[in-house]
């Protein structure tokens, strides 16, 4: 298996800023479609070290809904990747 090396970055401040950037052009671009956005992993955490990458959770009414998204996202240039065990949910 190859070694994959994680790079820490200390906290930075911005990133709250940069999630509440991404979740009013997420709202926009969805509506009211979403039930709740919310900054999650360790970038959420004020004074922690991480992986420079602000994760997003987003609440909707039912996963049946998530295939009319992809567009909407992508159109703010969010990439849709398509994750194995979602392809029962997705059919």
């Amino acid at each position: 298996m190859k070694n994959i090396k994680v790079e820490l970055s200390e906290y930075n401040p911005y990133w709250e800023e940069q999630f509440v950037y991404e979740k009013n052009r997420i709202v926009e671009a969805l509506g009211n479609k979403v039930v709740g956005i919310e900054h999650i992993g360790s970038t959420s955490i004020r004074g922690l070290k991480a992986k420079p990458i602000i994760d997003i959770l987003i609440g909707v009414q039912s996963l049946d809904e998530v295939p009319n998204f992809i567009e909407n996202l992508s159109e703010i240039d969010y990439e849709y990747v398509l994750k194995p065990e979602l392809i029962s949910i997705m059919s």
